[in-house]
């Protein structure tokens, strides 16, 4: 399989499901989703693997226990992967179209504290 973008039937999906975010729509929707979002994200991992390592997918599904919110699904895909050295590669798409971003976080170093008590 090789990538080839996502069709306007993903936007169109994440559209509809800021509208009616409910396991309804979801259930009427779900092959859209695996085909139109999910197949691409699996293609793009395939794709990048080599050079980036392979794309970790967000799981669609929300965690509510703790929140207001009890919407079930979230209004976007998103993926990353982390090269070596520690920069992270992340992409998303929703409703309002893609975003790729890349970072790279390296905590400042500490000098190891001594656990020795002076005087004691």
């Amino acid at each position: 399989m090789s990538f080839k973008g996502w069709p306007d039937a993903a936007l169109e999906f994440y559209v509809g499901l800021e509208a009616d975010n409910s396991k309804a729509y979801w259930t009427a929707h779900k092959d859209v989703y695996e085909g139109s979002v999910k197949e691409p994200f699996q293609a793009l991992s395939e794709a990048v693997e080599r050079e980036f390592g392979p794309l970790r997918v967000f799981r669609p599904y929300r965690d509510t226990r703790f929140s207001k919110d009890k919407t079930p699904y979230k209004t976007a895909a998103a993926a990353v992967t982390e090269s070596q050295g520690g920069a992270a590669y992340y992409v998303m798409i929703n409703a309002e179209g893609l975003y790729a971003g890349s970072g790279y976080y390296h905590p400042r170093t500490r000098p190891a504290r001594s656990l020795s008590h002076r005087g004691r």
